[in-house]
């Protein structure tokens, strides 16, 4: 995930929806700061995602 779309992410949580337009672009920019940090000189990074599912069958009537 390249990091414009990954800091796009973080804007999608209500925590930043909610706060105000400084607060939400000062979030944002501390995200982009924390990736770059992290990963310096990277364009893209993975993002692992897992997802917990129920699994039904329907009884028969």
């Amino acid at each position: 995930m390249v990091f414009d779309d990954a800091v796009a992410m973080v804007g999608t949580y209500s925590r930043v929806i909610v706060a105000s337009p400084e607060d939400r672009e000062r979030r944002l920019a501390h995200a982009r700061a924390s990736l770059e940090a992290r990963f310096p000189g990277a364009e893209a990074v993975d993002v692992p995602m897992r997802a917990f599912c129920w699994r039904a069958d329907r009884m028969a009537r």
